[in-house]
């Protein structure tokens, strides 16, 4: 009977894995007797077990399964866009490297420049700003280029800590620079692994990948570029120079480039094939082994934990800085009652004494197999309020957690089958008012490179969001999200990736994320440049849908003019209404600032996507959410609304002299239809009507 039982067991299991079973050869030895089924009426609801081996195969994972590849490419033209603006540069670097670029720059341009390491003082900010009015500068080039330094993890966290806050603290003097045209270039050495060839990672400067990402979603308008050089050393340091004055003087669109050697690199995203994968699992579990947990008290860690489990590991240690939940500390008496040696440990993942003393301890009760870097914060500000303070409670977890558990098991001779470090699609997509959350995800990144070049099976999953669970559970985010082209990961979908990634993948970097590349360009393909995305939106033929009929766009034109701002008005609030899930338009007071009214960042990007998708396309460049900060209430939104769609009331000309103004507005008027000149008329009258009255 157990034999049989097994044999049984076997094939369902082959079953629900996707094979095709030929059920009447396996039962023609037998004699069958069909049954009668109840006649009574069926709802024809399916209520098969969603079991997440029948729905999600091979196929349906490698859906959400992307990576970046970094291409060739050579703008064949520069942009020369600002050609006729009057430019400086600015270059915020070391003494060696300033004298170098003034030299490659020439003489023809303003150069100023601010040693890296009095980079915090406002006063030459001031300065810099009084020399640019002064010389009526339109258009500033920044380069922020710090040095490379060769340190060992015991230096690395404060090198990345004074690099990312100077970052930072340019991003708020940049604010001084509001009346110029700005663009500034973050460049980086070696951060990132462009070539296979390439065989070393400096992680001195990756989280300004993440600092610059975001800053494009957050203020399109400054115009931000990483750009990725090979090292710079005494030999190399013109050489790689000239690469970075030429990139800057030809004015490309493209905002993210790297070097290596004489040739151009830029990201793409593209589809995860079958050649990412080994042809049979390379990592199995092993319940004599042990498997340690960073984070194993929040959703994500837990849903590991479980999947490790169910794959045979016996034995588990969950860190976590706070104290047990009675949840958690239920769902471990549960494990431990079925036999699991399953442990929690408060220990925060940031203090390396913590770390060292308790992978020690494990290392002389058993081996360490496995280790995820699940252990993460996320705080809301811009990069403009970001303090010191945030940054450093952020960071603690991702970051030092990282650097500190390499430390230890470097220490201790610890060479475990796998290492997962659970990063975030924030590092390559950025993350609105979370700099440092996707700065930190860079690191992991370029951490689990490091990693790999050092012998190490280290694997950076930078994860979509997960549905029901993790650091940012919210209902109303999944929908905000949703309208924007990105869905949660069903948590069962996302340990099957997990087990999917960790036995076979060969990659150390795999993007996992269920999203609509075509939905996702249309709300934030223009804040940085979508070349990135440009394989993704010709995937498989898909191309975007048609532009719909805009029902407000004809609305407006068909209302006088006078009406027109009580239309969009009236749009506005019921849109607010929708997403703020508010009943009574009387509650939306048009003259209250929508982070008053309850509208966060998430939201905010949903309410500027449900505004676009109204709009059409031919308006989506010129709405983006971080003009919801600019035009921060109903009133000021919708008079900017009818700017951009050229439909607000031209101001009255009443000054006779003023010739200029009325041929500017004659010209305009000779462009309108019948209809459009009626109504501008009748909108005038009613006016000076009102005037003389």
């Amino acid at each position: 009977q157990s034999c049989w039982q097994e044999i049984l067991n076997g094939i369902s299991k082959l079953y629900v894995k996707g094979l095709e079973i030929d059920w009447s050869g396996f039962d023609k030895d037998y004699i069958r007797q069909k049954v009668q089924l109840p006649t009574y009426p069926f709802q024809r609801q399916r209520y098969w077990a969603n079991n997440i081996e029948v729905e999600n195969n091979i196929s349906t994972l490698r859906r959400l399964f992307y990576k970046t590849e970094w291409h060739a490419y050579n703008d064949e033209k520069n942009n020369n866009i600002n050609k006729d603006l009057k430019s400086a540069w600015i270059i915020l670097s070391s003494e060696k490297v300033s004298i170098n670029l003034r030299k490659l720059i020439g003489n023809d341009e303003l150069v100023l420049d601010l040693n890296i390491d009095v980079i915090s003082d406002e006063n030459i900010w001031n300065e810099f700003n009084k020399i640019l009015s002064e010389e009526m500068i339109e258009y500033a080039k920044i380069i922020y280029l710090s040095p490379s330094e060769d340190v060992e993890n015991i230096d690395l966290a404060d090198l990345i800590n004074e690099n990312h806050l100077k970052v930072l603290y340019i991003f708020k003097m940049l604010k001084k620079f509001d009346n110029i045209k700005t663009r500034i270039y973050l460049v980086s050495q070696c951060s990132k692994r462009i070539t296979l060839e390439q065989d070393k990672i400096s992680l001195n400067d990756c989280t300004l990948w993440g600092l610059g990402r975001t800053l494009s979603l957050e203020k399109p308008n400054l115009h931000c570029t990483n750009v990725d050089l090979d090292l710079i050393d005494d030999n190399s340091i013109i050489e790689q120079l000239n690469l970075l004055v030429n990139e800057i003087k030809s004015d490309s669109d493209i905002d993210q480039v790297a070097f290596r050697g004489n040739t151009r690199y830029v990201p793409k995203i593209v589809n995860v094939n079958n050649e990412d994968f080994y042809n049979k699992v390379t990592v199995q579990i092993k319940s004599k082994g042990t498997y340690l947990i960073s984070g194993g008290a929040g959703g994500i860690g837990l849903s590991i934990a479980s999947k490790l489990i169910k794959n045979g590991a016996k034995n588990l240690i969950l860190i976590g800085r706070s104290t047990a939940s009675d949840d958690l500390k239920n769902k471990i008496n549960v494990w431990q009652n079925a036999n699991i040696n399953i442990e929690y440990v408060q220990a925060d993942v940031s203090n390396s004494n913590e770390i060292s003393k308790l992978l020690n301890d494990l290392s002389k009760r058993s081996d360490i197999n496995g280790i995820i870097h699940a252990a993460g914060m996320m705080h809301q500000s811009s990069v403009y309020d970001e303090t010191e303070n945030d940054y450093y409670k952020t960071v603690a977890a991702k970051i030092l957690g990282a650097i500190n558990l390499n430390s230890a098991i470097q220490k201790l001779n610890i060479k475990p089958d796998f290492i997962v470090n659970c990063s975030s699609i924030s590092a390559i997509l950025g993350a609105t008012n979370q700099s440092t959350y996707a700065a930190s995800n860079c690191f992991l990144d370029s951490f689990s490179e490091y990693q790999r070049l050092k012998g190490l099976n280290s694997i950076s999953i930078e994860w979509g969001v997960w549905g029901q669970i993790g650091m940012a559970l919210n209902v109303i985010r999944d929908k905000s999200m949703a309208s924007i082209g990105v869905k949660p990961i069903d948590p069962e979908l996302g340990v099957e990736a997990f087990e999917k990634i960790v036995s076979s993948y060969k990659n150390s970097l795999i993007i996992v994320a269920d999203i609509n590349w075509h939905e996702y360009v249309e709300n934030f393909g223009h804040e940085y440049n979508s070349n990135m995305f440009s394989i993704m939106l010709t995937a498989n033929g898909i191309q975007p849908e048609d532009e719909p009929n805009s029902l407000l766009l004809e609305h407006l034109r068909l209302s006088s003019v006078t009406d027109r701002k009580q239309v969009v008005t009236e749009f506005l609030i019921s849109k607010l209404q929708e997403i703020l899930n508010i009943r009574d338009k009387n509650e939306l007071d048009i003259n209250t600032p929508f982070m008053s009214l309850g509208l966060d960042s998430l939201l905010s990007v949903e309410f500027t996507s449900k505004i676009r998708k109204e709009l059409g396309r031919s308006y989506t460049k010129k709405l983006t959410t971080n003009q919801l900060f600019s035009y921060s209430t109903i009133d000021t939104l919708g008079d900017y609304l009818l700017t951009i769609m050229e439909l607000a009331p031209e101001p009255i000309v009443s000054n006779e002299n003023d010739v200029g103004d009325k041929r500017h507005l004659a010209d305009k008027y000779r462009k309108l239809s019948a209809r459009e000149l009626a109504e501008r008329a009748r909108a005038m009258l009613e006016h000076n009507k009102k005037r003389n009255l």
